[in-house]
């Protein structure tokens, strides 16, 4: 008898129903008997994650144990058994995925760090954090919160996992000031697929391993898991930078009528070194984090200027008002006002935005933030310079219209919403644009129908501007393979010699169909 997973793949997992059983018998000797399982009613859970929702019919598939290790010894010998035997070992975080990237194609062993969640130690002389893999974002947002420091979140809701979003996670949301997510790790530890640890930065000096510094002599591996999605081992702890609490932080909302003005004046604010927050909303963006049902984002998202810039002035209280006096001037240069001038029930956009874990990178509170009763197909996730964003915009809005769905008056801003979030990064040497077109959960065909029919057009639209998808491309130009491609190819060859045998997430990159 034999578990074999319906997958036609090149690599041929049969595992014996005996050596099975003998293997969850070692590893409940390793981690405890309550902490291994091979129900099929258990493992059904860890067979789908948050993509699996979202698409509707995207597959599941179970593993064939479920393991939560509690220290990184347990973890090492867990990968050495899953190597002797050559069962594929799948690791998991907080399941948040929306891309299936945790889910065991090949059944195999899933290695749960749940229970791996202490904050380890809090430096704050030096404004580092340590923390095992399974440690909740609000978890340690807390501790720091109380030692008036944060760590730099957006994208995230305040329960996922710091060792999954951190090092795994694509964390391509980003800041003017604070940069990218993933610029925090100052180092990690990570067990690879023979079970060797492997630490990163200062973390790896034998002598004195304090997390100090990311860097160390010869290539750089400090951002080696990134969208390796586990492939390369599994991460067991990070170290993250903090930043300073501020003294005052505010929220200021210029509001524009067109595309034009609200690049040129968020332009301008982010060069002039203002306001640690910086991004332009447009759409159901904006409307989506305090609505509670698509009927009330629909009427909120009628009454809304169609471009607003979401900023935080931060700092000590003087700063603040220096920030908010320029961003006042940029404003009215450029023909905007400030909408909560104009409309003080505007101000529950302004407690919104502070009260969400992910949105204006001053996540100083941890609420947990989503957008009730929707689905989203995005319309795009692109690098490139901010003032391209306007081209883009119209190209979009093109396409828009003469998609049969979306162009019809009688379901495209009826039925779908469109919406965008454009943040400038590095003081706006370029800027991410993160486009999304959004519908009803018990409407389907949003991602079965429109977005394979839209993605494609929208892929060769974005080639005549110079620009590609992030998610696959990076930030490709003519004649170039493109940022993602390659850091995927190298990952490929480090895996081939550290993992021979594929043991480690192997499929971590096809996808669910």
């Amino acid at each position: 008898m034999s578990a074999t997973p319906n997958l036609e793949t090149q690599i041929d997992i049969r595992v014996d129903a005996d050596i099975l059983a003998k293997v969850k018998r070692i590893l409940a000797d390793i981690v405890g008997p309550q902490w291994v399982s091979d129900d099929p009613a258990l493992a059904i859970a860890y067979s789908k994650d948050y993509a699996a929702y979202l698409k509707f019919n995207w597959k599941s598939y179970s593993p064939f144990i479920v393991v939560l290790p509690r220290t990184v010894e347990e973890v090492r010998a867990i990968v050495r058994i899953a190597k002797q035997f050559k069962i594929p070992v799948t690791p998991m975080g907080s399941g948040g995925s929306q891309f299936s990237w945790h889910i065991p194609r090949l059944g195999g062993i899933i290695v749960d760090v749940s229970r791996m969640d202490s904050i380890l130690a809090i430096d704050e002389d030096n404004m580092v954090a340590v923390v095992e893999a399974g440690c909740p974002i609000f978890k340690l947002q807390t501790e720091l919160l109380k030692r008036r420091m944060f760590i730099h979140q957006p994208g995230a809701c305040s329960t996922f996992y710091i060792g999954s979003h951190f090092t795994h996670g694509i964390t391509n949301k980003a800041n003017a000031r604070l940069n990218f997510v993933n610029r925090q790790i100052v180092g990690y530890e990570m067990v690879l697929p023979d079970g060797t640890i492997l630490r990163t930065g200062s973390m790896a000096n034998y002598e004195y391993p304090r997390p100090l510094w990311p860097h160390g002599p010869g290539p750089d591996l400090g951002h080696m898991p990134r969208m390796a999605q586990g492939m390369l081992g599994i991460v067991t702890k990070v170290a993250l930078r903090a930043h300073p609490l501020d003294e005052e932080v505010r929220v200021i909302q210029p509001a524009f009528n067109n595309v034009d003005a609200a690049t040129l004046a968020l332009e301008e604010i982010v060069k002039n070194e203002l306001c640690t927050g910086t991004a332009i909303y447009h759409g159901f963006k904006y409307t989506q984090y305090f609505s509670d049902s698509p009927d009330a984002v629909d009427i909120i998202d009628r009454t809304n200027p169609e471009w607003m810039l979401m900023l935080t002035a931060q700092g000590t209280k003087r700063w603040a008002d220096y920030e908010e006096k320029r961003v006042r001037e940029i404003t009215a240069k450029y023909g905007g006002r400030i909408i909560t001038d104009k409309l003080p029930f505007y101000q529950m956009f302004e407690d919104a935005q502070l009260n969400m874990s992910a949105s204006l990178y001053s996540e100083y509170t941890i609420k947990y933030w989503s957008y009730p009763g929707t689905v989203g197909a995005p319309a795009g996730m692109v690098l490139g310079p901010l003032y391209v964003y306007p081209r883009y915009l119209k190209m979009l809005t093109l396409l828009y219209a003469t998609d049969p769905t979306l162009g019809d008056p009688e379901e495209g801003d009826v039925k779908y919403k469109r919406g965008a979030i454009i943040y400038p990064v590095e003081n706006c040497h370029y800027a991410m644009f993160e486009l999304m077109i959004a519908g009803h959960p018990t409407d389907p065909r949003l991602v079965k129908e429109i977005g394979p029919r839209f993605a494609p057009r929208l892929a060769k639209a974005l080639v005549k501007l110079g620009l590609r998808f992030d998610a696959k491309y990076g930030v490709a130009r003519p004649g170039e393979v493109g940022v993602i491609p390659t850091y995927m190819e190298v990952a490929k060859k480090i895996k081939s010699v550290i993992d021979p045998d594929m043991i480690m997430h192997p499929l971590a990159w096809e996808g669910v169909p």
